[in-house]
C-alpha cells in the first residue's frame, strides 16, 4: 500500500522533504518516492519549482529531488495527477505538491478508499494520519526541521552533545532562497557540522547588505560560503565578500558560481586585473576570467551530472582528502555549468597565489582552485552540496568547518592575550 504525504508548509525546493523524512524514519522497503506536481504553464515552471538540480546522470530537475537523493530514495515525478496514481505498482511514498490544496482534498478520498495511508503535515510539523497503517505514526507525532532545514522525526532525536557556543558561518545570498528554493547548501553545511560535532549558526549576507558593507557582514563570521546559482545579481556582492574574506583571512568555500566570484576577487585585488569579471555578467569586459565553454565543434557546451576530476597530488585539497580518509588523487563532483576559467589567466592567477588544484580528465577545465597558503580559500566548479549526505559530508564542507574552528580558536586566544590576531590556515 502507498503512503501519501501532503505537506502544507513546503516551498518549491522542499516539496519532498517531509515525505523523504517519513520514509527514512519508517525504513520503507521500497526505495522510491513519487511526487505529484501541479500542472502549470511551462513559462512559469522555473519560478514555481526551481528546476536547478542536476542529477547524477545529467538531467536538470526540480530542486526538491535533493531530499530523496539524501535519503537514498529514487525520486519520480508525475504531472499532472490522476486517480491512476492510486494503482502505481510498488510505490512506497507519494508526495503531494503543496500547491495542490484543492486537488489534495479530492485525491485524499479515493486514496483512503483504495486502502492507502494519508498523512497531512501541518506548518508546525505535526502529523495527522488516516487510513491503512495510520497507527504506525503513533511512534512520532511530528517531524520538525533542524537549523539547517533537514527533517528530524521526533523518535529519531537524541540529546545534542555539542557546546552551546559554536561557529558562525556566513552564507552569501537571500535567506528565503537558500531555505526554501535551493536548500542543499544549508543541508550540506549541517552534514559537515555534525561530522565535526560542532554547533554552527548561519548568518545570511544578502546582496544588498554585502554590496554596502562586505567587511561588516563578515565581522562576526568564522567562515564564509559563496553558493552557486543562476542569479547574476548576486555576483557583485559575492566578489565583494570574497575580497573582504581575503583581507580578513577568513576561511572561504566557493561553490560553482562561488568559485568564479572568488577567482575574480583574487584577479582584481592581487593579480592586477582591476577590470576582471565574468563573461556571463559583462560580455565586453577586458578581462573575462570565466568564459563560455564550447565543444569540439565550437558549439556552446553545458556540462551536467557526475564527473570524476583529477586532483593535484601536491595541493592542499589533496591533503584535505588524505586527512579525511578519501582518495587524494581524484574527486567525484556533481556539475551544472556552462562557463570555465579562461586558460590564459591561469599563470597570472598563479603568480597572485591562486592555483588550479583539480581539473577534468583532459586537464582542460578547472574544477577546483585554492590559495597556496594562508587560511582556507577553496572553490569548486561543481556542486559539492549535492554530493553530501547526513553520514557522508563532502570534504570541502568538512575542510571549511575545520578551518573555521582553527580561526575561531586563534581569535579567542588573541582576545584572551590581548595580542594582534594572525590569520590561521
Amino acid at each position: 500500500m502507498a503512503l501519501f504525504v501532503h505537506d502544507a508548509a513546503a516551498g518549491p525546493g522542499l516539496h519532498t522533504r517531509m515525505a523523504a523524512g517519513i520514509a527514512q524514519a519508517l525504513n520503507v522497503p521500497d526505495r522510491r518516492l513519487t511526487h505529484i506536481i501541479a500542472p502549470v504553464d511551462p513559462a512559469i515552471r522555473f519560478d514555481l519549482h526551481a528546476r536547478q538540480h542536476p542529477t547524477a546522470d545529467g538531467r536538470l530537475v526540480e530542486n526538491f529531488v535533493l531530499w530523496g537523493e539524501r535519503s537514498g530514495l529514487t525520486v519520480e515525478t508525475v504531472e499532472p495527477w490522476s486517480t491512476d496514481l492510486l494503482g502505481l505498482p510498488g510505490t512506497a511514498v507519494i508526495a503531494v505538491d503543496p500547491t495542490l490544496f484543492a486537488v489534495g482534498a479530492e485525491l485524499r478520498r479515493p486514496a483512503l478508499a483504495a486502502g492507502h495511508t494519508w498523512v497531512d503535515v501541518a506548518p508546525d510539523g505535526r502529523l495527522s494520519a488516516d487510513g491503512h497503517d495510520a497507527s504506525r505514526f503513533n511512534a512520532f507525532a511530528r517531524i520538525d526541521t533542524d537549523q539547517y532545514g533537514r527533517p528530524r522525526p521526533d523518535r529519531d532525536r537524541v540529546p545534542k552533545d555539542r557546546p552551546e557556543a559554536g561557529l558562525t558561518i556566513g552564507v552569501a545570498g537571500e535567506p528565503e532562497y537558500l531555505k526554501a528554493v535551493y536548500p542543499a547548501v544549508l543541508a550540506a553545511l549541517g552534514d559537515a557540522a555534525d561530522a565535526q560535532s560542532t554547533a554552527v549558526d548561519v548568518h545570511f549576507a544578502s546582496a544588498a547588505e554585502a554590496l554596502q558593507t562586505p567587511s561588516e557582514c563578515l565581522a562576526a563570521a568564522d567562515g564564509l560560503v559563496l553558493p552557486g546559482g543562476a542569479d547574476m545579481a548576486q555576483v557583485p556582492a559575492q566578489i565583494g565578500l570574497a575580497a573582504a574574506a581575503l583581507r580578513l583571512g577568513l576561511p572561504t568555500l566557493g561553490l560553482c558560481l562561488g568559485m568564479q566570484t572568488m577567482t575574480v576577487a583574487v584577479a582584481r585585488s592581487r593579480a592586477g586585473l582591476a577590470e576582471a569579471n565574468l563573461e556571463e555578467v559583462e560580455p565586453d569586459a577586458s578581462a573575462r576570467v570565466f568564459q563560455r565553454m564550447t565543444d569540439a565543434e565550437g558549439q556552446p557546451e553545458h556540462r551536467l551530472g557526475d564527473r570524476v576530476v583529477a586532483v593535484d597530488p601536491a595541493s592542499r585539497l589533496a591533503e584535505f582528502l588524505r586527512c579525511q580518509g578519501a582518495d587524494r588523487s581524484r574527486l567525484f563532483e556533481r556539475t551544472n555549468h556552462r562557463y570555465r576559467l579562461a586558460p590564459q589567466f591561469k599563470s597570472k592567477l598563479l603568480e597572485a597565489g591562486l592555483l588550479v588544484c583539480a581539473t577534468d580528465s583532459a586537464a582542460d577545465v578547472a574544477y577546483a582552485v585554492e590559495t597556496r597558503d594562508g587560511p582556507l580559500f577553496l572553490g569548486f566548479q561543481g556542486h559539492p552540496e549535492l554530493r553530501s549526505a547526513p553520514a557522508a559530508p563532502h570534504p570541502g564542507f568538512v575542510a571549511l568547518i575545520e578551518a573555521a574552528r582553527r580561526a575561531a580558536a586563534s581569535r579567542y586566544d588573541t582576545a584572551s592575550n590581548g595580542a594582534v590576531a594572525t590569520p590561521s590556515a
